[in-house]
């Protein structure tokens, strides 16, 4: 389990991190539930911390309700065919 903050390249381990997958999951899920963080936010935070914080894999609003990146349509008519 890791620690990810905002505009900060890479990332801390966290102290609490245990063997276990599940547990460590449950524990983000909690810990961000109580700080308001959405799994959006989550994956759009570590896309960010690790490729860098303009690119748009680092955008929440990429992401849907499940923190599944959304598949954008292209905007140029040329690009479409």
């Amino acid at each position: 389990m890791i620690y990810l903050y905002r505009n900060e390249n890479g990332y801390a381990p966290c102290d609490v991190s245990t063997m276990n997958p599940d547990e460590n999951r449950l524990f983000a899920d909690t810990s961000n539930k109580i700080h308001g963080i959405t799994r959006g936010q989550e994956e759009a935070m570590l896309a960010g911390s690790l490729f860098g914080w303009d690119i748009p894999a680092a955008k929440p609003w990429m992401y849907d309700e499940n923190g599944t990146p959304r598949i954008t349509q292209p905007k140029n008519k040329e690009q479409e065919r």
